[in-house]
This record gives structure tokens, sequence and C-alpha cells, in this order.
């Protein structure tokens, strides 16, 4: 199978080519056949066809060039669209000679250039970065294979590259279906901690304080915190900790803590995926801390004796009124609404 790169470079100069003027009916079939061959190709066209036609209208970009003219290296330094990629591109010579396609061959490198930049550019500001608002969830289909889900709040960096894959997690929580890819390593860095796996699904939650709650569904992660110690070398110690399915570790500092649950109750914890939020004899003051992560408008227990109030039940996350009637009718708590705030206290 043919690598990205190779196929990219392909597509490249099948577009040079033909917008060079040599275009004939036997390259079109040959085209043809070319997108026939594999999906592969026909996305890579694609994707390559959208950034060409991008690349025509530099001039809205602020190049001031007529459409068709390839760019210098310094004219790109200083478009406006390439900023990020002064320095990053060497010059590359251009030329005129028609004999045996070389004309369409080095306009196929130097739009190879331009796509690069291009590329790299709204990777950059676009492509490798996403995010909820608060009460939202969003599932991202990684190329690679791999979906994040991220919950409320959430935000996250993603960085492919040929020998990791690695996702920063900034805030927020994501649950990770991790495509198996042994060379490799699909790593999620949640402040300081790591979380390394090869194949399998989990999720990740980051609080304020950067403590990290890694819960495991399917096969097996490895959990690096880095500890406050350091060694006589002077460097930061690391310490691993292996997870198996049902295991829930909570990392604060430089300790960890793990736990074994039911299947069922992952299952449970990881129901906010569907919009759910389900409690078992969970402390009312946990439980409003949970609701407060998917609304703008805050709950308040007024009355400390409260806090401790054990809650059960399936809720929809974005509902906060049927919590509400449970905590008027079942707990006789008097539920009122100040300041834009929601407030709970004794009767």
């Amino acid at each position: 199978m043919d690598s990205r790169e190779h196929i990219e470079q392909q597509a490249a100069e099948w577009l040079a080519k033909r917008d060079s003027g040599q275009w004939s009916d036997q390259d079109q079939s040959a085209l043809s056949d070319w997108l026939a061959a594999s999906t592969a190709n026909m996305v890579e066209f694609l994707r390559l066809e959208a950034v060409w036609d991008q690349a025509d209208r530099l001039r809205a970009m602020g190049t001031e060039l007529e459409s068709g003219t390839v760019l210098s290296f310094e004219t790109r330094s200083w478009a406006p669209a390439f900023t990020h990629a002064r320095t990053s591109l060497p010059e590359v010579p251009v030329t005129t000679d028609k004999r045996a396609g070389g004309g369409w061959r080095a306009a196929a490198w130097a739009a190879g250039i331009i796509v690069c930049v291009v590329l790299g550019s709204y990777r950059y500001w676009h492509r490798n970065t996403y995010a909820t608002e608060i009460g939202a969830t969003r599932a991202v289909a990684l190329p690679e294979g791999s979906i994040v889900t991220l919950n409320t709040a959430s935000h996250i960096h993603v960085d492919l590259r040929d020998t990791q894959r690695t996702i920063e997690l900034d805030r927020g929580e994501a649950y990770f279906e991790v495509a198996r890819d042994e060379d490799r390593p699909f790593v999620v860095i949640a402040g300081k901690h790591r979380i390394t796996a090869l194949g399998t699904a989990f999720s990740v939650r980051r609080s304020t304080s950067d403590d990290v709650r890694v819960t495991v569904a399917t096969g097996r992660v490895s959990v690096v915190i880095a500890s406050e110690a350091r060694a006589e070398s002077g460097e930061r110690m690391h310490t691993p900790v292996e997870l198996e399915a049902g295991s829930v570790a909570e990392a604060y500092r430089k300790n960890v803590s793990v736990v074994k649950r039911p299947l069922a109750e992952i299952e449970e914890a990881l129901s906010w995926r569907s919009g759910f939020l389900v409690f078992h004899d969970t402390p009312l003051i946990d439980a409003v801390a949970e609701f407060n992560r998917y609304h703008t408008r805050q709950v308040v227990i007024r009355d400390p004796s409260l806090a401790a109030i054990p809650v059960s039940g399936s809720f929809r996350a974005a509902n906060f009124d049927a919590f509400a009637r449970l905590m008027q009718i079942g707990f006789k708590i008097q539920v009122t609404e100040e300041d834009g705030r929601i407030l709970l206290q004794s009767k």
C-alpha cells in the first residue's frame, strides 16, 4: 500500500499536469484509473484539488500576484497565509523545459511546496484543536482511525506523527477509542501526567488543579505520574501505573489511587457520552458539582447540613429540573433562585 506521502506526491503531479495545458484524453483516462484504484487516492486528490484552487486565489490572501504565478521563497515569506512557515521551506528551482514533461513535473514540485505551506498553516490553526462549550459534547474522528469524544467545556490539541500520536488535554474530559497501531503509541498528556495505550478505550478527566482521573473501559493503559520528588541526578522521577479494564485511577500530585469497578459501573460513569449523569448514593455536594459542569447557571448548597445526603438516579445532564424535583419531593429541600444561581436549603 502506498504511503500517504507518496499518494500526495502523485496527486500533486496529476493536478500539475492537468493544468499544464498538455492534457489529453489518454491522461484523463489514466487519472480516472488511478482515482478508482483506491479510496485513499480519491480522498488525497480531492483534498489537494481544494488546496490547489486556494493557491490559485493567492491574490485574495494579500500576495497581489496573478492567478497561476509560482511564488518565490521571499514572496511566500511575507504572504499573510504563510507567516507560520517563513523559514521552513527551501527555494525550489523551476525549469521551463517542456521536454519529457519537465515543465509540469517542476510545476508539481513547486505546487507541492505551496500545498505544504497552506495545509500546514490550516492544520496549525484549525485541524489540530478541538473544543466544546459548557453543556456540549462532541465526537471527533481522527485521521488514523481513533475516535475522541469530548465532554462539556473540554479542549484538546492533537499531534499525529509517524512515531507517536499525542493528545494534550488542556481542560475537561475526553473519552478515547484508540485504533490499534503498535508502531505509534497513543499518548494523552494531562498536565504532568501521561496516559499511554496501544488499542483500548478509556477516559481522562482533568480538574482545574491538574488532578486527573483515568477510567479504563477496555484494554490496558499505562499512567505515568510526574512526581514532585527528584532523583539524585536532579531529574524529576516518574511512577508508571498499569491499569486494566474496570480500573479507575485518581492521580494527584505525586500520589495515585486505583480501584476496580464492575464494568457495568464503568459504563454508568461514562454515561455522559449519551447525555446522562448516573448517581449511586452519591453525596449531594458531589452530585451538584457534577451538574454544575454542564450549566452556566450554578447550583449552590446554602445549608451545609444537606451536603452529605445520598442521591441515586439517572438524570439528563442538560435537565436540572428533574433533579430539583427529586430534591423537593424526596428530601424536602427548598429550591429557589437568586442572582442567577439556584439555591438549595432546608425547608
